[in-house]
């Protein structure tokens, strides 16, 4: 593993969040039993037992929809530094609009020809 490390990644900020750290050490407790499972004794990292961080500057959606758009660009992270918060500058809708595009145009899409086809006959 690169970073021992567990960052809680939350683009909402609300009341709740204050409780985000022990929820989050709930999901890890359980991770962390399943990887024992899977793995058996080729799992050697105990996660129960890394920080947990908030990130600080990761940038805030001003809605309750846009959680999922957030996610995507958080997976474009490398290190998950701040000098890396120039990734997640982005338009939702401009987001939305190109992953639908490219969800459609993907090689492994059956159906995208079809799709093209129908939305270009509208």
């Amino acid at each position: 593993m690169r970073q021992q490390v567990v960052y809680i990644l939350d683009p909402y900020i609300s009341r709740r969040s204050r409780t985000r750290p022990t929820q989050v050490k709930k999901v890890v407790e359980v991770l962390h039993d399943l990887l024992g499972i899977q793995y058996k004794n080729a799992y050697t990292n105990k996660i129960t037992e890394f920080p947990i961080r908030t990130l600080e500057w990761l940038p805030q959606q001003s809605n309750g929809y846009d959680c999922g758009m957030h996610v995507i660009k958080y997976f474009e992270l490398v290190q998950f530094i701040d000098s890396e918060a120039c990734l997640l500058q982005f338009d939702s809708w401009d987001a939305r609009q190109r992953l639908a595009l490219g969800l459609v145009r993907d090689a492994n899409n059956k159906i995208g020809s079809r799709v093209i086809e129908l939305a270009c006959d509208r």
